[in-house]
């Protein structure tokens, strides 16, 4: 009888070690995030080259807005950055998230999702800030948020939060808040 029960538990915990790993290689493969799906207007974990790309294919007036999750300031502004869209049509709006790719799945996307952001959203995950942020703007010391505003052959970059939609107006059109 005793090789009967050392049986069975021996192949139970063959059953639940086979359970737990086909288990642990969906979760490992992405199979299954606790996410089916990224919001549509998601569209990727970038470099700065892709932003570079972005910023000279643009034939639109562009604002492009830097911006984080964990950034207080950022999330205020992101209102008046819709508000503004709504009744700018003929600006592209582009967000690029400065979040830690390693927050993706667990804090930007639900961040996106509950927030119901419309404009396209990119992940900029290049580590070498200090060849990329003087390319955005020599004087950008690196805060968030920042924009820059490409129209007409010029290029206006400012630091620091819209406060009103109408400073936004004013920036997409003098480069002046």
């Amino acid at each position: 009888m005793n090789w009967l029960l050392k049986d069975i538990n021996t192949r139970f915990c063959w059953e639940m070690l086979h359970k737990t790993l086909y288990i642990l290689l969906i979760l490992g493969l992405g199979l299954f995030d606790g996410n089916s799906q990224s919001p549509d207007n998601f569209k990727g974990v970038i470099q700065f080259a892709d932003v570079e790309d972005l910023i000279e294919s643009s034939s639109d007036t562009l604002l492009i807005n830097f911006w984080a999750t964990w950034c207080a300031p950022c999330i205020e502004e992101l209102p008046r950055i819709d508000s503004f869209a709504m009744n700018h049509p003929d600006v592209k709006i582009v967000l690029i998230s400065l979040d830690f790719e390693n927050q993706l799945a667990s804090k930007l996307i639900p961040f996106m999702e509950s927030t119901e952001l419309s404009h396209d959203v990119y992940l900029l995950s290049d580590p070498d800030v200090n060849t990329w942020i003087p390319k955005v703007a020599e004087q950008w010391s690196g805060a968030i948020p920042a924009s820059l505003v490409l129209t007409r052959g010029e290029r206006f970059f400012y630091e620091g939060l819209f406060t009103t939609i109408e400073e936004i107006e004013n920036f997409t059109k003098t480069g002046k808040i």
